[in-house]
């Protein structure tokens, strides 16, 4: 019997997979230097390496759209990080991409996310600018693994590889304000993350929203594209059908839909554009993995629907408003008083780095039950 090892893999993915599709044997390398593995190549040591980490494990008490107390069936962040990380390997195996390095990315999206989903963001970011400086998840989700995990003496962070960082960096959704601007798209396992980051929260809040009942099944017939989903999944159930059944098979439909789109689409760019490389992927000014220009109008009025009807509804935005107020408090309280702030962070000040930057990272750092814990403490 042959042991699967990293060699084999290795060989395996320059047989298997695409010209442009990035290779494990091929990588750009850490920043530090570290020795190989046996068995697991670069991309699954990074995957290994998120998965272990403290910021990942307090994913699972964040807000996606509920606070945990509203009921154990609703979406957290690590939930909500897990789905997209199997959206975005069943994307790359379709292309023949490297599963391993958009899994990676796609689990790590998310670690530098405030508690009180975007809308403790949006608190964080409104505090900053007060000081000159700025929020984004993806930049903090970046430095969480460069600089505040900490699993060797040798380095900070987590070492991750450059093509996994890279990933992390330019990651971008709808929701997301980047700053930053880039003359190369990113890889296409980057980009493959993007979209499955957003086909993994739509599908979901679609969930999460008739379950919870801030609107329901006659109010998604308003939405064209979710109408149409709604009479398709529906269609041969004349005795009815149970609320969970349908509101499974209606997310799923909906995902299914925006996976099958996203494919059509992206092979006809790569085709269309003669993408026959890595680098030709890197020299291309716009990207190619993307909705066609007609399902993203529809899905775009999708959104409209979530924001207006879930987001901004009264159940959420009494939830995430109280959060919001929590992030405000905390920070201002640590501001006056850092002698509240935890040994570590009192450290990094000694160490030169600026107080609203220590503060910005440890309250970001929170889980939503620690942050209202510590609130209701000071």
């Amino acid at each position: 019997m042959q042991l699967f090892s990293r060699e084999v893999i290795e060989n395996r993915e320059c047989e298997t997979l695409a010209a442009f599709a990035v290779k494990s044997g091929q990588s750009q390398g850490r920043m530090y230097a570290t020795s190989v593995d046996s068995y697991r190549t670069c991309f699954q040591r990074d995957r290994d390496r998120i998965i272990h980490s403290k910021a990942f494990r307090r994913l699972q008490a964040k807000t996606q759209v509920f606070v945990s107390s509203e009921g154990d069936h609703y979406r957290n962040r690590m939930i909500h990080s897990v789905e997209c990380a199997q959206i975005s390997r069943g994307l790359c195996r379709t292309f023949g991409l490297n599963e391993d390095l958009g899994e990676a990315i796609a689990l790590a999206h998310d670690l530098g996310h405030t508690p009180f989903g975007h809308a403790g963001e949006a608190a964080m970011n409104e505090i900053l600018q007060g000081f000159d400086l700025h929020f984004e998840h993806n930049e903090q989700s970046l430095r969480v693994v460069e600089k505040l995990e900490k699993i060797s003496p040798d380095f900070e962070g987590l070492n991750l590889t450059k093509e996994v960082l890279d990933g992390m960096l330019k990651h971008h959704t709808p929701f997301d304000r980047p700053k930053m601007k880039f003359v190369y798209s990113a890889h296409l396992e980057g980009q493959v993350v993007d979209l499955g980051d957003e086909i993994a929260y739509m599908s979901a809040d679609i969930d999460d929203g008739l379950r919870s009942e801030v609107f329901s099944f006659e109010d998604l017939r308003g939405v064209p594209l979710m109408r149409e989903i709604l009479e398709r999944v529906s269609h041969g159930y004349d005795l009815g059908i149970f609320d969970e059944t349908l509101r499974a098979r209606v997310s799923n439909a909906l995902m299914r839909a925006m996976v099958e789109d996203v494919s059509t689409e992206s092979q006809k760019r790569l085709l269309e554009n003669k993408i026959l490389t890595l680098e030709d992927v890197q020299k291309y000014p716009a990207v190619l993995i993307s909705f066609s220009p007609d399902f993203r109008i529809a899905l775009d009025l999708v959104r409209k629907f979530l924001l207006e009807n879930f987001y901004h509804s009264p159940r959420v935005k009494a939830q995430t408003d109280h959060g919001q107020s929590i992030i405000r408090d905390l920070f201002s309280a640590f501001l006056k008083d850092p002698s509240k702030l935890p040994e570590r962070a009192r450290v990094m000040m000694a160490d030169g780095e600026r107080i609203e930057v220590v503060v910005k990272d440890y309250v970001a750092g929170m889980t939503d039950t620690f942050a209202e814990r510590m609130w209701s403490e000071m």
